[in-house]
């Protein structure tokens, strides 16, 4: 079965506390982040880009970014909490945050489309 509004499929399931390890969380510092995992965290981290431009410092914007820098385009934590100006104890906190928001969000957005699929 494949979701389309996901693009996860069964064969890509993987628990959601496994998108850290997965994607060269904390302990995988120095791994880039593979592909298919980033694809199928796209649509869940898009789904947390905040509706207000103005203030980018802001909280919800210091989370997606740490997740769109880290997740969608690859970038090392060394660059990361360089460009956002925190230490890392900080980026590793705000990103375990973030990561359990998008999983919430996939999980949510998986289920709808398993009713969908059901009717």
């Amino acid at each position: 079965m494949h979701c389309p509004t996901t693009g996860v499929g069964q064969a890509d399931r993987q628990p959601p506390s496994d998108l850290a390890r997965r994607t060269g969380g904390a302990a995988g510092e120095q791994q880039q982040p593979q592909h298919r995992s980033a694809g199928c965290a796209a649509p869940g981290v898009e789904s947390l880009r905040p509706a207000d431009e103005r203030d980018q410092m802001a909280s919800e914007w210091i989370l997606y970014n740490i997740l769109r820098l880290r997740f969608l385009q690859g970038k090392r934590v060394k660059e990361i909490v360089q460009d956002l100006a925190m230490s890392e104890s900080d980026f590793y906190r705000k990103e375990r945050a973030a990561v359990r928001e998008v999983a919430r969000v996939l999980a949510t957005m998986e289920n709808a489309c398993v009713e969908r699929q059901r009717q």
